[in-house]
C-alpha cells in the first residue's frame, strides 16, 4: 500500500472517531438536558465558585466592574452545557457566545441568559460544533451561526467538557485561531488520579453508553503544557489543581473527581 492511500486511511479512521464520539455526546447530552443540573449541581456550583474567585488570574480585565460599552470584552464559551461558565463569567464582559453540540443544552442556557436578565446580544448560544467536517455543514451538529458570531474573541473557556473531545490538540488550535492577540485560554476539567470514579464498575450494562461520550479520563500538567504549546497559546501558561473535589450524580451512583484549571495566552 502506498503512503498516500495509508495517509488517506488514517484520515478516514480518524475522522470516523471524531464523528462517532460527537454523535454520542449529542444524544447524550440531549437526553440528560433537562436533568442535568441536577445532577451535576454540586459539580455546577463548584465550578461556579472556582471561576469567579479566578477571574483575575484568567485575565485582570474580568476583575474590573462589570462590562460598560466602554471596554469591550468578547468571550466564547465553549461546549458550554447550560452556561456554567456563563453564569460566573458572562457579568464581566460584554458580550459572551456560547456552542454546545447538544440542541437541549442550547435551549437551557437561553432560558438561563434571559433569567439572568442578558438579551440576545450580550448572551446566547448556538448548537454548532468547531471540529465539524464539511460533510456536517447541514447536520444536526453543525448548524449556521449569524454573520460575525465567530469574530476574535478575548477569552475563550472550555469547561468539564475537553475529555469529551476526540482530538483536543485540534480543538486547542482551533481555538487559538478564534483569539484575539494576546487573548486567553483557559481549560477546567479532570485530573487523572488514581482515585478517579470506576463508573464501567458500578453503572448497569445498559448505562454504559456514556462511557463513549469520554475521549480521555483527564489531563495531567504535562499534558496540558504540551496542548497549549503546540497551540501556539503557551505564554504565561499555568495548571492549578483544585482542593475541594468536584462531586455529581450519575444515574443515581455519586462520584467525585480531582480538578483543574488551566490557562495560557496567545504567542
Amino acid at each position: 500500500m502506498s503512503q498516500s492511500i495509508i495517509t488517506v486511511v488514517l484520515v478516514q479512521v480518524q475522522n470516523h472517531k471524531m464523528t462517532d464520539i460527537t454523535e454520542h455526546n449529542r444524544q447524550h447530552f440531549d437526553k440528560v438536558a433537562t436533568t442535568h443540573q441536577t445532577d451535576f449541581g454540586e459539580l455546577i456550583d463548584a465550578a461556579i465558585r472556582e471561576f469567579k474567585a479566578r477571574r483575575g488570574w484568567i485575565t485582570p480585565a474580568l476583575n474590573d466592574p462589570p462590562a460598560s460599552e466602554a471596554k469591550e470584552l468578547q468571550l466564547l464559551d465553549y461546549a458550554c452545557g447550560a452556561g456554567t461558565v456563563s453564569k460566573a463569567l458572562a457579568p464581566y464582559v460584554t458580550q459572551t457566545i456560547g456552542l454546545d453540540l447538544s440542541s437541549g443544552m442550547v435551549a437551557e442556557y437561553n432560558k438561563a441568559a434571559l433569567e439572568m436578565g442578558f438579551g440576545i446580544e450580550r448572551m446566547h448560544a448556538y448548537q454548532y460544533n468547531l471540529l465539524g467536517t464539511d460533510t456536517e455543514s447541514d447536520s444536526a451538529t453543525t448548524s449556521l451561526l449569524p454573520e460575525n458570531t465567530l469574530a476574535p474573541f478575548d477569552v475563550i473557556v472550555i469547561g468539564m467538557a475537553l475529555h469529551h473531545v476526540s482530538e483536543p490538540s485540534v480543538l486547542l488550535a482551533r481555538f487559538k485561531e478564534l483569539l484575539k492577540p494576546g487573548g486567553v485560554c483557559v481549560v477546567m476539567d479532570m485530573v487523572p488520579t488514581d482515585d478517579a470514579p470506576d463508573i464501567e464498575g458500578v453503572l448497569e450494562p445498559s448505562q454504559l453508553e456514556v462511557a463513549k461520550t469520554i475521549g480521555k479520563r483527564g489531563f495531567t500538567e504535562q499534558e496540558m503544557r504540551e496542548l497549549y504549546e503546540g497551540a501556539r497559546m503557551g505564554k504565561g501558561f499555568e495548571y492549578v489543581v483544585i482542593e475541594e473535589k468536584f462531586r455529581f450524580t450519575m444515574f443515581g451512583h455519586q462520584f467525585g473527581v480531582t480538578g483543574f484549571m488551566a490557562r495560557g495566552e496567545v504567542e
